[in-house]
């Protein structure tokens, strides 16, 4: 089972996924602070994400990194890809797992007018990356090898896991705990405030389905 959160109210449950067959996972979009807080307004600071995968680890579970979705011009530039790289060789996780910003359902809206408040600049370059299947695959090849230069001269070329670098997808169990990700939200990077979860998610972190896992 792999738990891949943007909360650390996960570290509540620690003491029950300790001794299991589990590894803990944090989602971040971007190292930067500013950007984080535009894109992840609901998110916990990336700092006490690292600090899940931290002591997540000291329990003796396997701890993943998921950079993801990264931004286009954001948090996919080589001086961003290597700062995420950082954080991972900092925390020494186990596996890394990317993905490129996809057309979810109720993703776009969302980001149209994100961009169109701080980067309107962005505007025809998100939509054509989105909707325009040349862009697009034109797009991930020269991410991909971003990706791969900078995880190479980060020392973590065998840990990247992912569909964005031809990594071999498995089936398995992936939970999500309850502060969202950017495509299961309305806002981007944001998700479910807590404290509206349903009562029966009251009192623990996390809810799972079976989906494909990278």
């Amino acid at each position: 089972m792999t738990i891949l959160t943007k909360s650390d109210l996960i570290l509540r449950d620690l003491d029950i996924l300790a001794g299991r067959p589990v590894r803990v996972g944090v989602t971040i979009t971007t190292a930067d602070p500013a950007q984080a807080a535009l894109w992840e307004p609901q998110a916990s600071a990336v700092p006490r994400r690292l600090d899940v995968l931290r002591q997540a680890k000291a329990a003796g579970l396997k701890t993943t990194m998921m950079f993801g979705p990264l931004l286009p011009a954001i948090s996919d530039t080589p001086e961003a890809l290597e700062k995420l790289f950082e954080l991972a060789g900092q925390m020494d996780v186990d596996s890394i797992w990317t993905d490129a910003l996809n057309p979810r359902p109720r993703v776009w809206p969302a980001i149209q007018e994100m961009l169109r408040r701080h980067r309107p600049d962005l505007l025809g370059h998100y939509r054509a990356i989105l909707f325009d299947a040349v862009v697009r695959d034109r797009y991930e090849a020269d991410l991909k090898k971003r990706v791969r230069q900078v995880a190479t001269r980060a020392g973590l070329a065998d840990r990247p896991r992912s569909a964005l670098l031809g990594g071999i997808a498995r089936t398995g169990v992936a939970c999500w705990a309850f502060a969202g990700h950017l495509h299961d939200s309305h806002v981007p990077g944001g998700g479910m405030d807590p404290s509206h979860m349903p009562r029966r998610h009251a009192r623990r972190t996390v809810a799972c389905r079976s989906r494909p896992v990278r």
